[in-house]
């Protein structure tokens, strides 16, 4: 019977890309697969995996050590040597295959001898992923690509105790940072697409592997072909998985040089790609602050692709404002189709004032624009709202690439609610607690969090303002509690797995019932 094996594990990529490096720069790599664990449940495929890695990048002119089942004292030594060997403008790529939790909003890597005893004892001896990222940020590596694949499923549970919570945290993505996980929010990474998948791989560092070998192919576009393939492929055995990309990168890396693959024929000439395909939009360099604007357009660009609904063009170095016409011809080379062209100023009060417009290449047609002027904190709101005009522009859908999610963690008896953008990024608290927080609800302007809490025994429902952290109790509690009755008797009835699970990846999966029509009720007009 054909089944799906998940693989119960997170792959994440992280890398810090400047320039092209110079002809002398090395390239180096530190590659560690973690199976035969001690005290925790063995692995099968973490070393498959690392070896596998290690002759792809050998035979990308990377110079490879290898280490496998690494205990705490060998794991800290081995990073300390490879550390010693980096020099300021190599090439790094660092790549971890084993066992991973998060505490606390911290991501730690784990040694076949970790103990299964306390969290205290985990932060002692695991190490965290944080400390590999600021090594090589030290080191002043040029690019460095973190790669680890770590369990989603949390080890410990096996052992009867609760440390640590499932899967790993997004990493804060600093200038210069590309993260991609090989599963998003609540999936899991298979191990094998059916019971007859001969593949010794996972379907991620399958992947991987065979685009990191094209050559002519630059890291970003590279790392969007894995996440497409990917999450394809999943679909075909009834299977959600795909890659989660966060990306701050600046400049390009090839792991392989060379010339890309190019069609023959008069198709050559230019790269349109078939009616069949997204529509294609090119986003223009900004006028003015460079950085704000290249902040803008990257991460609006990087929401429509991820959505799967449109594919970028290559804009290069051209640059527009919102006052300007695009050059039809230059653009139509690109294969684009649409043409965003805008500026960004800062003000002397320190917001920042993007304005954008929209172009139809195809039906020559001003679609029309907007003025945002904002805290260079909500630059990326900004970004989300571009991609919300272009998306119902162009197909008709509104788009929901502004709204924002909460979730929660748990850790030390403690309940935290944490708000983030929609593609993940931009994760903060908004509610610490010592008791659970259920069924968060947005208002439709998105200022506002409805949920309840059994903090002082019965269930309330608070209303929480996100921006100022002020909550008030709900005027329409007994109501609302009325309504909720399932939901809440669902968690405090279930058994504590269930309830552990339901708390951490079910947050939006509410049962049929009329609790989350009361709290928008409640919420209508915030």
């Amino acid at each position: 019977m054909t089944s799906l094996l998940p693989r119960a594990c997170t792959l994440l990529a992280a890398a810090l890309l400047w320039c092209a490096p110079p002809a002398m720069a090395a390239r180096l790599a530190l590659v560690i697969g973690n199976d035969t664990y001690r005290n925790v449940p063995a692995l099968r495929n973490a070393r498959t995996d690392a070896s596998a890695m290690a002759r792809a990048l050998e035979q990308n002119g990377f110079k490879v050590t290898l280490l496998q089942d690494l205990d705490e004292r060998s794991w800290r030594a081995g990073l300390r040597t490879f550390k010693a060997r980096v020099a300021e403008g190599d090439d790094v790529v660092f790549f971890y295959a084993g066992h991973g939790v998060q505490i606390d909003a911290t991501n730690y890597l784990l040694p076949v001898d970790i103990r299964a005893v306390s969290e205290d004892q985990v932060r002692d001896e695991a190490v965290p992923l944080q400390r590999v990222l600021e090594d090589l940020e030290e080191r002043k590596a040029r690019f460095s690509m973190v790669i680890v694949d770590a369990c989603r499923d949390n080890p410990f549970r096996a052992k009867g105790r609760a440390l640590g919570g499932r899967g790993l945290v997004p990493t804060t993505a600093a200038t210069g940072q590309m993260i991609i996980y090989s599963a998003g929010s609540g999936q899991q990474a298979l191990d094998q697409l059916d019971a007859n998948d001969k593949d010794p791989n996972g379907l991620f560092t399958r992947v991987f592997l065979k685009e990191l070998g094209k050559p002519g192919l630059p890291v970003d576009r590279m790392l969007r072909s894995v996440r497409d393939e990917v999450a394809r492929t999943a679909r075909s055995v009834k299977h959600d998985q795909v890659p989660a990309l966060y990306d701050q990168s600046l400049g390009d890396f090839y792991f392989r040089q060379g010339a890309p693959a190019a069609p023959t024929g008069a198709a050559a000439a230019v790269p349109v790609p078939p009616a069949s395909r997204q529509p294609v939009i090119g986003f223009a360099r900004f006028e003015g602050d460079a950085a704000s604007g290249a902040l803008v357009t990257r991460i609006a660009g990087s929401n429509l692709e991820r959505s799967g609904r449109f594919a970028l063009a290559d804009a290069g170095t051209a640059s527009m404002s919102e006052n300007q016409r695009p050059d039809a011809a230059l653009w139509q080379s690109t294969g684009a189709s649409y043409v965003v062209g805008g500026s960004a100023a800062t003000l002397p009060d320190g917001r920042v004032n993007v304005k954008f417009r929209a172009w139809n290449l195809a039906n020559p047609s001003d679609m029309g624009g907007q003025s945002f002027t904002v805290e260079a904190r909500d630059l990326r709101l900004v970004a989300h709202r571009i991609s919300d005009f272009l998306q119902l522009k162009i197909t008709g859908i509104p788009g929901t690439f502004s709204s924002r999610s909460a979730k929660a963690t748990q850790a030390k008896g403690r309940y935290t609610l944490m708000v983030s953008d929609s593609d993940g990024a931009n994760s903060q608290p908004a509610l610490a607690s010592p008791q659970p927080v259920m069924l968060p609800t947005w208002s439709p302007g998105g200022t506002h969090l409805a949920y309840v809490s059994l903090e002082s025994g019965p269930p309330v429902f608070f209303i929480h303002t996100v921006s100022t952290g002020v909550r008030r109790t709900s005027a329409a509690t007994a109501q609302l509690a009325q309504a909720c009755t399932a939901e809440i008797s669902a968690f405090q009835g279930g058994p504590e797995a269930s309830r552990e699970d339901w708390l951490k990846d079910d947050w939006m999966k509410l049962a049929a019932s009329g609790c989350p029509a009361a709290m928008a009720a409640e919420l209508k007009g915030l």
